[in-house]
C-alpha cells in the first residue's frame, strides 16, 4: 500500500496507508502532508513522517509532540518555535538524548534538559559543553556511555582517571 500512495490519492487511501507506514505521508498529495488527521496518524506511528508535512504542521504542538514521543530525533523538522519550547524537547531527549542537538542554544543550557538527555544517551554532552564540569551531569552521562568521557572537561577526567587509579591499586 505504502507504494501505492500519490498525488491523486484520497485522504482515506492516505489515512489508511499512514497507519501501517507512517512514511506514506512522502506520496500524499502537499493538500494531504498539510491535513492535520492525516499528518497526526502518521507521526504516530513513524516521528520521522513529519518531515513530509507542511511546515504548518511542524509548528503544531501536538503534532510535534507526537513525533518526538514516538522519535525524539524527529525533533529536527519541528518549527523553530517548538524547538525551544521545554515540554516539547524534554520528551525528544526523553525518547533519544541526542536529539539535544535540535533543541534551542537556551535548553541546550537548561540543567534539567541536558540531565535528561544524558540519561537518555550520555554522548548528548557533546550538545552541552558547559555542562562538562558539572559532576553529576557528567556522571549521568558516564554511567550511559562510558564514551561521554571524551566530552568532559579535562580537570575531571584527570580526577576520574586518578581515582580510578587508587580505586584498582587498592584491588
Amino acid at each position: 500500500m505504502i507504494n501505492e500512495i500519490n498525488e491523486k490519492s484520497t485522504k482515506e487511501q492516505v489515512l489508511e496507508a499512514v497507519k501501517n507506514h507512517g512514511d506514506a505521508l512522502a506520496g500524499a498529495s502537499k493538500e494531504l502532508k498539510n491535513d492535520r488527521d492525516v499528518v497526526l496518524e502518521a507521526v504516530k506511528k513513524n516521528g520521522f513522517a513529519l518531515c513530509y508535512s507542511s511546515l504548518e504542521l511542524r509548528g503544531d504542538r501536538e503534532v510535534v509532540l507526537e513525533a518526538v514521543k514516538q522519535l525524539g530525533r524527529a525533533l529536527e523538522f519541528a518549527s523553530e518555535e517548538l524547538c525551544e519550547d521545554r515540554e516539547v524537547v524534554i520528551k525528544a531527549v526523553k525518547n533519544r538524548g541526542w536529539a539535544l542537538e535540535f533543541a534551542s542554544e537556551e535548553l541546550c543550557e537548561d540543567r534539567e534538559v541536558v540531565l535528561e538527555a544524558v540519561k537518555q544517551d550520555g554522548s548528548a554532552l557533546y550538545h552541552a559543553s558547559e555542562f562538562s564540569e558539572d559532576r553529576e551531569v557528567v556522571l549521568e552521562a558516564l554511567k550511559q556511555n562510558v564514551f561521554a568521557f571524551e566530552y568532559i572537561s579535562s580537570s575531571l577526567k584527570s580526577e576520574i582517571v586518578q581515582h580510578w587509579i587508587t580505586h584498582m591499586e587498592k584491588k
